[in-house]
């Protein structure tokens, strides 16, 4: 038996060097970020170079030489054929400089790329999967990275277009598919690393990976595997985004860590460097031996671009005199370099493009500073179906929020089965479990996890109080140990709208007065009297579709009242964009998937798609449809009430751990067999 080994992959993708977006201090953050992640080897995945860009220059240079072979052709024309210099043809010319381009490329590159040391101070491998299409490294991605294999010892080619991967120690892997064809725009981000694992899962002979890494389309897509045999993640990207050539939108670094279990799901994290970028100028210098004129230019150009008339108009000294400390200044070679556009009469000041690639550094938030929420999510727990993970739920997911110290519960709807479409007569509902029930079921479920989970904390932290403690220190207490319960109705709950009653009534009061009791009860062990606690529990309980984390993180949760899209990050996109929370949870769909969107004004954000708490539904089954039955736990870091770093995993529920109960046949047999007959 393979003993369990825990492995942290860091992945970097698209730092398209050549490009106008290329930036050595994203690469100088993704080292700081991997060494404070104790990440054990390093994938540049897709995007090591730009196809596109080197096409530029090469076509640069190549006319140049022509242009002076022009001349050497005419001087040499006059001469005896003994006396004549060998004038390069053009195809000479063009494989000449297409092999300087690529030894000069990746010579640059062996000395831009960082060396990526863990925290003991050892460099860390660093493996290159490229992808041939023209759009990312197109042909030129193989020569160069064998170049550069050759030259930097911790760099590593290890395949074009695809490359499998084992974890050491472990029976896992994971298999990093890249793009062979053009890419094709659309509105969804999962549309494009979904087809790559389809298409390879169908094309390849080879047994299948423990995960898929798809694409290098700079989005962040995690997909748990239950409706999919094998999980999927896409990494962003690692450049200042340019153009959208698919659906580009993340900025960043991600870190897979696999625990060395088969059956259990990667640990996702991502970093977000958009909030960097998108503010890149404020993070350059202002020289401190630059005249305090020259600093005030620096100060207007560090915004944007400007032309001699701007300048003028936000500076209090005139065109001559700007003119002049902007030349006094070049000539000084101070740092950052002011260039002008003199392209198609622009005319335009700004920063040289050149140090903004080269030598601009982003300052990062510090990483052990960042306010921390924690959630776990579910969904559709349908408390009466018969195929509802009852032991899961009630045992499982208080171990989970122990072990990931969650302060957080949120359930996104559909707490109980209901009773329409004859669900009970159908035998999918439990016998003789009518609403009520169902919403006290609910209630007990929910309060069996939150008060696991503060007994657990009460225990741990009792010894803390000393022997004579105030009903202020006994209310911390009872506080810092209670989960924060986050919840809103499902469609499923709002069919008792047809019979005049509310959603969910019934399961509130069942689920405070569960509570109540059971904080009582557990105080009283250790001889503790405290008078608040039905002010507290109210306090831990959170209902509604807006609210907010304890971060000060705004929250939306959501129960769309439809089906479910074969497109898989459809449902979240759409959702987001009907909502303002940096952070959305939501269900109705019975799979579950994240999804990382950024926006200016909200910075980035996160969706949380929780599956089901049942193993599948004869609706499902009769529809070919195939679920993830589990929980989503989610950690949410933020500076300065904007997300910067997510880490999120799913854990699914075993089919073979459902609850049996007599159905109405088991019960027919008892009553006849009571009866001898």
């Amino acid at each position: 038996m393979t003993a369990r080994h825990k492995q942290r992959v860091g992945f970097l993708s698209r730092i398209d060097y050549l490009s106008q977006g290329f930036r050595k201090g994203l690469l100088e953050a993704a080292a700081k970020v991997f060494k404070y992640e104790q990440v054990d080897f390093i994938v540049i995945a897709g995007g090591l170079v730009s196809m596109r860009d080197f096409r530029k220059r090469n076509k640069k240079l190549v006319d140049e030489l022509i242009e002076k072979n022009k001349s050497k052709r005419v001087a040499q024309a006059g001469k005896k054929s003994e006396e004549r210099e060998h004038v390069l043809t053009r195809q000479e010319i063009l494989e000449d400089t297409h092999k300087a381009l690529v030894e000069d490329i990746a010579k640059e590159l062996a000395d831009l790329i960082p060396v990526f040391k863990n925290d003991q101070g050892k460099a860390l491998k660093i493996y290159l999967v490229i992808s041939s299409v023209p759009a990312y490294d197109g042909a030129i991605g193989y020569e160069i990275a064998v170049r550069l294999h050759e030259l930097r010892t911790d760099i590593r080619f290890w395949d074009e277009t695809s490359g499998r991967f084992p974890i050491k120690g472990t029976n896992q892997d994971f298999w990093v598919v890249l793009p062979e064809k053009a890419p094709w725009r659309s509105k969804y981000f999962s549309t494009a690393p979904d087809r790559l694992v389809e298409d390879k899962e169908i094309q390849s002979d080879k047994g299948l990976p423990s995960l898929w890494v798809a694409d290098c389309g700079a989005v962040s897509v995690y997909r748990p595997a239950g409706e999919l045999s094998r999980p999927r993640v896409t990494p962003p990207g690692l450049h200042k985004l340019q153009e959208v050539t698919k659906f580009e939108n993340q900025i960043g670094v991600m870190i897979v860590e696999f625990n060395g279990d088969s059956n259990s799901q990667p640990r996702v994290t991502i970093y977000s460097f958009k909030d960097l970028t998108s503010k890149e100028r404020s993070h350059f210098p202002i020289p401190e031996k630059a005249t305090e004129r020259q600093r005030e230019i620096l100060r207007v150009v560090q915004n944007r671009p400007v032309t001699i008339g701007m300048l003028e108009d936000a500076l209090p000294f005139g065109r001559d005199t700007i003119e002049k400390e902007i030349k006094a200044y070049e000539e000084s070679g101070l740092q950052p370099a002011i260039t002008q556009d003199r392209v198609g009469g622009k005319g335009k000041y700004d920063i040289e493009s050149r140090w903004l690639q080269r030598k601009l550094r982003f300052g990062l938030p510090s990483l052990e500073g960042l306010k921390e929420d924690s959630v776990l999510a579910f969904g559709c727990l349908h408390a009466g179906y018969r195929k509802t993970q009852y032991d899961f739920f009630a045992n499982r997911v208080p171990q989970l929020i122990l072990e990931n110290d969650i302060k957080c519960l949120v359930g996104a709807g559909d707490f109980i089965a209901g009773l329409k479409h004859n669900l009970h007569l159908r035998g999918e509902v439990y016998a003789g479990f009518n609403y009520n029930i169902q919403e006290e079921l609910a209630a007990d479920l929910v309060a069996s996890v939150i008060l696991k989970v503060f007994r657990a904390r009460l225990e741990k932290k009792i010894s803390s109080l000393g022997k004579k403690p105030t009903p202020q220190a006994i209310e911390r207490l009872v506080r810092d140990a209670l989960l924060l319960f986050y919840y809103i109705e499902g469609n499923h709950d709002k069919w008792v709208l047809d019979l005049g009653m509310e959603p969910l009534s019934i399961f509130i009061l069942h689920l405070k007065r569960e509570l109540e009791n059971g904080i009582y009860g557990e105080l009283a062990k250790y001889k503790l009297t405290f008078g608040n606690v039905q002010e507290v529990v109210s306090a831990h309980i959170i209902y509604g579709r807006e609210s907010t984390l304890p971060s000060g993180i705004t929250l939306s949760m959501r129960h769309p009242e439809m089906g479910r899209m074969t497109t898989s990050s459809g449902r979240a996109q759409q959702t987001l964009a009907d909502t303002n929370g940096k952070v959305l949870i939501f269900a109705n769909f019975h799979v579950g998937i994240q999804v990382l969107q950024w926006e200016e004004e909200k910075g980035q954000r996160l969706a949380l798609q929780a599956g089901t708490l049942v193993s599948g539904t004869d609706f499902e089954d009769g529809k070919n449809k195939t679920v993830d039955t589990g929980v989503v736990v989610a950690k949410i870091y933020s500076h300065e009430g904007r997300i910067f770093k997510t880490s999120v995993f799913f854990d699914n529920a075993p089919e073979d751990g459902l609850t049996e109960l007599p159905d109405g046949s088991s019960i027919k047999g008892e009553l006849l067999k009571s009866l001898s007959i």
